[in-house]
């Protein structure tokens, strides 16, 4: 999340309610209702929801998910309540989605990478999951790094607010001057957010596409209200119990204790937090521990600290002292653009700084990470037996950092 970044209502004044709807049966698969219609329906019947209900008020099944057991709906605005009463009658749960937001050269070096990249790992064969507001794939740097791509807002795919290229960037840049922590490995694009925001729930289905499509990583640069049982926490949660690599950021609330936001306060991902260039935790970097009240216990939060960068709120550009990563086309030109020239080409970057930008840097060094252990798991003994990489990768990570 980038610090300061606007948050007013996802999508602005919307006529229509989504409602996540977790059924008294099992959702057996994932579904895109957009891309699977028949499909959809069929999985929500066959959960037990009652469809002569979500019908009779002229609902739309947007999306089910197996890994959480829900299904997402959505209704005109003057209706919701009455279908949301009608459905918990039928002995369903419901919830309204919540509203998430992003999370807003030196910091690849402050980590040591260069020389993981001497030993011969760059990310190469890892796929790495950007679930954000998009990535420019226009941009030099990340030509052809972007494998598949997938907007889940309806406003279409592009990004017109500069988060999701940024931490693109910082995870898989291929710039000469401005490179990312795993320069070979490919991106997956799903576009969530706008400059207005996003809801959980669309978050939550591009996190499943990237699943459905093979991501090795999800990086989660976004937050919001939410507990760490809620519906990001728990899929989050699945994820990681599956193999795949979560990392999310640990939000930009400041230092009071217990302010790590969802999906950040799961207990199982990679939760990560920002220090400064000069390995200092920044005042902006949310705090544990989180308070779980289901199980009555407290989950130490953020796993690891990484680069987020300086905020400077009296400084032309308040980003001075961030992090610079691969600027969009879409945005206009501010005083944090960063402008690099290498024969007669102008190539545009920009600074930013928050637990965002620290994220991916924990993003492309798991992608480091893996690619060495199936390099050198040259019989295939931990890759393919049923060790779980996600928590060995998450081991490593936090068995080999340095205290602060």
């Amino acid at each position: 999340m980038a610090i300061g970044f606007k948050r007013v209502k996802p999508f602005g004044i919307s006529a229509k309610t989504r409602l996540i709807v977790y059924p008294t049966g099992k959702v057996a698969k994932s579904i895109m209702a957009a891309d699977h219609p028949r499909a959809a329906h069929t999985c929500t019947i066959g959960c037990g929801i009652d469809c002569a209900i979500l019908e009779k008020y002229g609902a739309k099944i947007r999306h089910t998910h197996r890994r959480v057991n829900c299904v997402v709906v959505e209704v005109e605005n003057n209706k919701a309540a009455i279908l949301k009463s009608s459905l918990e009658k039928a002995g369903n749960r419901v919830e309204e989605a919540k509203p998430v937001y992003p999370l807003l050269n030196e910091s690849v070096p402050q980590i040591d990478v260069p020389q993981v990249w001497e030993s011969g790992y760059t990310g190469k064969g890892i796929k790495v999951a950007v679930i954000d507001t998009g990535v420019d794939t226009s941009h030099p740097d990340l030509s052809g790094v972007v494998v598949k791509k997938k907007d889940f807002t309806g406003t279409g795919y592009k990004d017109d607010v500069g988060h999701g290229t940024h931490v693109a960037g910082t995870v898989a840049g291929r710039g000469k001057i401005y490179r990312g922590v795993a320069p070979d490995a490919t991106i997956m694009a799903a576009r969530v957010l706008t400059e207005e925001g996003g809801s959980d729930d669309d978050v939550l289905a591009g996190i499943s596409w990237a699943a459905y499509n093979g991501a090795d990583i999800i990086s989660l640069s976004l937050g919001g209200p939410g507990d760490p049982h809620d519906v990001l926490s728990e899929e989050c949660n699945a994820l990681m119990s599956e193999g795949i690599i979560v990392c999310v950021a640990s939000g930009n609330s400041g230092d009071a204790p217990g302010s790590v936001e969802s999906p950040g306060n799961a207990e199982l991902p990679i939760t990560v937090g920002a220090v400064d260039k000069e390995d200092r935790l920044t005042p902006y970097s949310s705090r544990g521990p989180v308070y779980d009240k289901k199980y009555r216990k407290k989950i130490i939060k953020p796993d690891i600290l990484a680069c987020g960068g300086g905020y400077n709120p009296k400084a032309k550009c308040n980003y001075e002292g961030g992090i610079t990563s691969a600027k969009s086309s879409r945005t206009d030109k501010d005083s944090c653009t960063v402008r690099s020239k290498n024969k007669n080409k102008v190539t545009q970057y920009e600074r930013m700084s928050g637990t965002s930008m620290a994220t991916p840097h924990v993003s492309g060094v798991c992608a480091l990470l893996l690619e060495a252990i199936r390099k050198r798991s040259r019989n295939r003994r931990i890759a393919n037996t049923s060790d779980n990489l996600a928590f060995f990768v998450k081991d490593i990570i936090m068995n080999t950092s340095l205290d602060l």
